[in-house]
């Protein structure tokens, strides 16, 4: 077995150990960010679990390969429970309003999320947009003291009820 089989060998057992590692860190309750960021990308993990599996299994002579290709499937399986959830197949949770209701705009509201990005200094097209689409309730996430200045000064007048929680970190809300 040359040095290219086992460079091969070792990008392929650390990238299985990433996979599960990504898998199970989520699972956990920790606030970190970090930890939180793997929950984004289930669907690229599910299908490098599928590919890796295969490849252990067919690849590697020890029975080690073949303990390794069913964890990457638990891998894919676990990955795949989450992504269901979001597809057409996974049943609705919410029941949808009686089409009178629905007809009925007087009990109705509406709703505006900007994720605008504590860096994203363009709070004219968040005010422009709002005033445009005049929604009941706007919400800004991501936001620090000078979105919250900008958007009250802009929106203040047509929005008089605000719940603000601006912070040094970029995981606020105005």
């Amino acid at each position: 077995m040359g040095w290219v089989n086992i460079a091969i060998d070792g990008v392929i057992w650390v990238t299985a150990a990433l996979l599960l590692i990504a898998t199970l860190l989520p699972l956990s309750k920790l606030p970190h960010g970090i930890v939180r960021g793997g929950e984004f990308p289930r669907e690229q993990i599910f299908v490098l679990a599928v590919v890796l599996a295969t490849v252990m299994a067919t690849t590697q002579r020890y029975h080690l390969g073949s303990l390794a290709a069913a964890v990457l499937m638990l891998v894919a399986i676990v990955q795949l429970a989450f992504i269901l959830k979001f597809t057409p197949i996974w049943p609705r949770q919410s029941v949808a309003a009686d089409p009178v209701l629905r007809q009925d705009t007087d009990c109705q509201i509406s709703l505006l999320t900007a994720n605008v990005k504590k860096s994203n200094r363009d709070y004219g097209r968040l005010i422009d947009m709002t005033l445009k689409r005049a929604p009941d309730v706007m919400m800004a996430i991501e936001v620090d003291a000078d979105w919250v200045a900008a958007l009250r000064q802009g929106l203040g007048p047509q929005y008089p009820h605000w719940i603000e929680a601006p912070a040094i970190t970029a995981m606020a809300c105005a």
